[in-house]
């Protein structure tokens, strides 16, 4: 990772916090989260946060800016996991396991907090109820992985991307992020293509498609939603539930 160093966030006056996705700290965790926090870094687009394999990456969460979560498939292939969004995890595994298997590379020009001042163990040992809801999380992520697999990925390529536009819409929403039905969508076209296992020929035909029916369209790097019902029926997506509040370091 090439990284400058970016103005420096204190915990107690990041801007995530005061989203009502996050999670409240109280006054002892935010300590030990700060203490934590030893680098608040800036990288350029198209620059890679972690390489696949990479062994001691820090714990990072992404602060601002978008990046991609991937892997190489078979033939190098790029097969795009997730979208890393503000307020995500970045490298949370190497911080148990040791090391990564999948590349983390910024979309956009993105901030990232990286926590190198105690280990997690130290954070489950001072903190469980801290620790034990950033574990809920990822199986969270785990879930919502497993749905997509099923409702969202092996469908044809309208529902596919009909479910790409609507969870990403939503994660972004939940951060107070989208403004009535655009939010921001930074990817090319190749990105899209690469989240959904299409073609760019074929993803430029379902674009159209959806444009043209008036249901959704990209321009100038933002997503129009026109009708989220017509886009929801065409991938069973579910009705949204906005109950549950996530951890964040």
């Amino acid at each position: 990772m090439t990284a400058t160093n970016a103005e420096y966030v204190q915990c107690a006056e990041c801007v995530l916090r005061r989203k009502p996705l996050f999670r409240p700290l109280s006054d002892a965790e935010i300590k030990f989260v700060a203490e934590m926090k030893t680098a608040h870094v800036a990288v350029r687009p198209r620059e890679h946060i972690i390489e696949t394999g990479q062994v001691g990456a820090p714990l990072m969460t992404l602060y601002e800016g978008w990046a991609i979560r991937y892997r190489r498939g078979i033939g190098g292939r790029r097969h795009i996991l997730s979208f890393v969004l503000p307020g995500d995890p970045v490298a949370a595994e190497s911080a148990l396991l040791g090391k990564v298997e999948y590349s983390v590379m910024a979309l956009t020009p993105v901030a990232l907090c990286v926590f190198h001042g105690h280990s997690m163990a130290e954070l489950f040992a001072a903190h469980p109820d801290l620790a034990l809801a950033l574990y809920r999380d990822q199986l969270e992520g785990i879930r919502s992985f497993d749905f997509e697999a099923v409702n969202g990925s092996t469908g044809d390529a309208v529902a596919q991307l009909a479910y790409l536009f609507l969870h990403t819409f939503d994660r972004l929403d939940e951060r107070g992020l989208a403004n009535g039905n655009v939010c921001p969508f930074p990817l090319k076209r190749a990105d899209i293509a690469d989240r959904i296992g299409l073609s760019t020929m074929h993803l430029s035909r379902t674009l159209a498609a959806l444009k043209r029916q008036r249901i959704a369209t990209l321009i100038d790097g933002n997503l129009h939603i026109s009708n989220r019902a017509r886009l929801a029926r065409l991938v069973h997506y579910p009705a949204q539930d906005r109950a549950a509040q996530h951890a964040i370091l």
